[in-house]
Formats: C-alpha cells, structure tokens, sequence
C-alpha cells in the first residue's frame, strides 16, 4: 500500500531498510498493482548514515511519530524532504528519530491512538501533495 500511495503522488525515492522490512518480491509487485515498477527503490544497509547524507545535502528528514509536538500541518514539506515511516507497532526506532531533524505527528482526535503504517504514510504524502499543489500560494 505504501508503494502504490508513493508512486501515485509522485515521491522520487523510496528506501527500504536491507534488515527487517518486507520483502520485494512478486506478492509485491501484483499488490502494490504495479507501483513496484514505477517507482526508484533502494535498498540501505545503513540508515543513520544516509539521514546524515540527507542532511550534508539540506534535505530534511521527519520521522513520523504519535504525539510528536509538531503535527503535519506545521512542517514546510513545499520543498524536497525525507519522511521515516517505522514499523507498525514500534514505530520509527529511536536512534533514528535522534538523527532526524524533527518528529511530526498526525493529529488524532479519536480513541485509538495510531494509524497503521500505510494509512500514516498515505495522510503524510497527501499533505505534500496539498502544501506542494493546493496552498493558494503561486
């Protein structure tokens, strides 16, 4: 889900841990209908070292995280930035929320207190697309 929602809202990269993530194969590729193959995917072997990267380059990196003081709607995403979904469950893993420039969270007014992963990515992606495309500002 997290591919198909990537690819249909135009995100350059997608990176995906080398140890404990899914992995790609051809169950992904037919439920991600197709995404798998329009979309640039990396494979890392270390993660904190490409947040650093990120950050040489002055690309910012936001690891999502529930109840994180700054929510979605209070980040700049209008240029290029790095966005860290964690694992459903434990989230993003706290070294890497170290290293990140910031943690955002999506605000939440119901009982249950997490979205899963792929919905959480979704909400995320779809306010770049509305800072990015539908701000009022031209």
């Amino acid at each position: 889900a997290i591919l198909r929602t990537a690819e249909i809202t135009a995100v350059d990269i997608i990176v995906i841990p080398q140890k404990g993530s899914a992995q790609i194969n051809a169950t992904t590729a037919k439920t991600s209908a197709g995404a798998l193959f329009n979309i640039k995917l990396y494979q890392a072997g270390d993660i904190p070292n490409l947040i650093e990267s990120l950050r040489q380059t002055n690309i910012p990196t936001y690891a999502a995280a529930s109840g994180a003081k700054k929510n979605i709607y209070e980040v700049d995403l209008k240029k290029s930035a790095a966005v860290i979904i964690g694992s459903e469950g434990r989230g993003v893993r706290k070294n890497l929320v170290d290293l990140c420039d910031a943690s955002i969270s999506i605000p939440q007014y119901g009982k249950v207190n997490s979205l899963n992963a792929s919905v959480s990515a979704a909400v995320i992606l779809y306010e770049v697309i509305r800072q990015r495309h539908y701000s009022g500002e031209d």
